[in-house]
């Protein structure tokens, strides 16, 4: 029987990032807003309304080239990174964004925003620990 409360959504997260070709970790670790973080609903809701705004408008649903897809892949891993430690800089929001939109740091930006869409990486389960 499933117990009420036993499996929740929580705040935040941890994410190692890896090497992306081996595969190893390299010690960077980030603190990630979990989908109910007030960084990720305000970013959603943002979007939401400029959408319907367009929608309003124009009575068209708005197509984002695969350049504005790339910035708002950015912008939804700037919104969710909380915080790092073991790299060569301070943490701060504007300092993320500097960071991921290097074009070259594109593999970081990749793995942290499919750390981000994974949902079970911000529940727990009191059930196993």
């Amino acid at each position: 029987m499933y117990k009420i409360g036993s499996i929740v959504d929580v705040e935040s997260a941890e994410y190692e990032l890896k090497h992306p070709v081996t595969g190893a970790p390299l010690g960077v670790v980030f603190t990630l807003a979990g989908p109910g973080h007030e960084r990720r609903v305000a970013l959603q809701a943002a979007r939401t309304e400029r959408a319907q705004e367009v929608f309003r408008r124009t009575g068209q649903i708005e197509m984002h080239s695969v350049l504005e897809q790339a910035a708002q892949r950015i912008e939804t891993v700037t919104a969710a990174v909380l915080g790092w430690r073991g790299v060569d800089r301070d943490y701060s929001y504007d300092s993320a964004r500097e960071w991921f939109n290097d074009p070259r740091e594109v593999w970081v930006v990749r793995q942290l925003a499919d750390a981000v869409a994974d949902q079970a990486r911000f529940i727990k389960d009191s059930a196993s620990g």
